[in-house]
C-alpha cells in the first residue's frame, strides 16, 4: 500500500463513523471539521495519478481493481463479465465513498473516487490484456 493510500484510509475510516445521516427525510448538518476532512479526502483522491498509482501497484505485485461503494462495492468501468470472475480480495475499495450523500464534500469524494477508479481500472484492464491476450 502506498503512503498515499494509507493516508486516505486513515482519514476515511474515522470519517465514516462520524458522518451525519439522513433519517426519515430530515437532513442532519455535518460539523465543519467533518466537511473539511471530506474536502481533504476529495482533494487527495483528485491529486492521484492513476497511471503512476498503477505502476507502483504492479511493481509491488498488486493486480487488484479499484472499487467504490454505493449500494454495493464495485470496480467502476469493469464489465459485468469480468466482475463475475473476480474473487473476494480482487478489489481495493476507496474508503469514504457512499450512496448516502449528506454534503457537498461527500459528492466531491464520490466524484473524485469515480474518476480515479474508472481511469485506474481501464489502465489495469489494458495491462492485463497485454500480459494475457487470450
Amino acid at each position: 500500500m502506498s503512503p498515499r493510500h494509507a493516508y486516505l484510509a486513515m482519514i476515511a475510516l474515522p470519517l465514516l463513523a462520524s458522518c451525519a445521516q439522513e433519517d426519515a427525510g430530515v437532513r442532519v448538518r455535518m460539523r465543519p471539521a467533518e466537511e473539511a476532512a471530506l474536502a481533504r479526502l476529495a482533494d487527495s483522491l483528485a491529486a492521484l495519478d492513476p497511471a503512476t498509482e498503477l505502476r507502483h501497484a504492479l511493481a509491488g505485485g498488486d493486480r487488484r481493481f479499484v472499487a467504490v461503494c454505493y449500494a454495493a462495492c464495485e470496480p467502476i468501468g469493469v464489465a459485468d463479465s469480468v466482475q463475475a470472475r473476480l474473487r473476494e480480495g480482487d478489489t481495493r475499495v476507496v474508503s469514504g465513498t457512499s450512496d448516502n450523500v449528506v454534503s457537498k464534500g461527500q459528492r466531491r469524494v464520490n466524484a473524485a473516487a469515480d474518476t480515479f477508479a474508472l481511469r485506474y481500472n481501464r489502465l489495469l484492464l489494458r495491462e492485463l490484456r497485454q500480459q494475457s491476450p487470450d
